[in-house]
């Protein structure tokens, strides 16, 4: 299956009979073959999303290790970035901007 998915290709989402956990598995099985990468499927569980947020601001040299202190702006206020904005919020981080598809936020 792992040939047939990918982040350009066909991105697995929840549907009847399976959740986040299940995606969690995806996941997890991709990434044994093509490395990890968090855009392989959607409904992820949030610790994943914010796991993958702090990763990638450790890797971004012009942010470093902090969150707090930084601005940030979030696009998409459902399940992804609701959580995101958490996390970002409980780490010192400043929501200054979020969208949505529609205008109640």
């Amino acid at each position: 299956m792992h040939d047939l998915i990918g982040t350009r290709t066909d991105v697995p989402a929840p549907d009847m009979g399976t959740n986040p956990q299940t995606m969690a598995w995806i996941l997890d099985d991709y990434s044994k073959f093509h490395g990890y990468s968090s855009a392989i499927v959607t409904g992820k569980h949030p610790n994943i999303v914010t796991e993958d947020l702090g990763e990638s601001l450790r890797k971004d040299a012009t942010i470093g290790k902090r969150i707090s202190g930084h601005r940030f702006l979030i696009q998409g206020f459902g399940n992804v970035g609701s959580w995101a904005a958490l996390f970002i919020n409980k780490k010192g981080g400043e929501i200054v901007a979020a969208s949505e598809i529609s205008d109640k936020i």
